[in-house]
């Protein structure tokens, strides 16, 4: 039952936002030595591994337990996000997945359909673009720590 746990950093050499998060990621890592490992990923040098993992942009940190994952996170992080992220996957029972419901879910989904489907015929034009993907992120399920018993 006891399954290793791993959090993945992906991140990039030019990457600002990993280099920012770099100091975070190392120090939640130290704090949970022995229960968590670090495994870091340069995507430029490892990107069958990158592929494997389905990364799509960078910095990105994937939670993982045995082979599963359990959580992603991708784009510059806050420390407390950082840290959650790794609590998640020592087992903190503190630290639960915020997920929208369904009707939210699908308006932003369909609203980042509509933002891409614009820039993509406009051109296309890497603002909508970028701001589609971004609408797209907000599906993602969301980190946070629970209420204290």
């Amino acid at each position: 039952m006891n399954e290793p746990t791993t959090v993945v950093d992906i991140w990039a050499p030019g990457c600002r936002p990993c280099r920012a998060m770099e100091p975070m990621v190392d120090e939640a890592a130290s704090r949970h030595t022995g229960r968590v490992t670090l495994e870091k990923v340069n995507a430029h040098q490892q990107q069958a591994r990158v592929r494997e993992l389905n990364v799509r942009a960078v910095p990105t940190l994937i939670a993982l337990r045995g082979n599963r994952e359990i959580a992603r996170l991708t784009g510059a992080q806050s420390e407390q996000a950082i840290n959650n992220l790794f609590a998640l996957v020592a087992g903190d029972s503190r630290v639960g997945l915020k997920r929208l419901s369904r009707t939210d879910r699908t308006v932003r989904l369909v609203a980042a359909i509509a933002v891409l489907a614009v820039g993509l015929l406009s051109g296309p034009s890497l603002p909508l673009l970028l701001a589609g993907a971004a609408t797209g992120a907000t599906v993602l399920p969301r980190l946070r720590m629970l209420p204290s018993k």
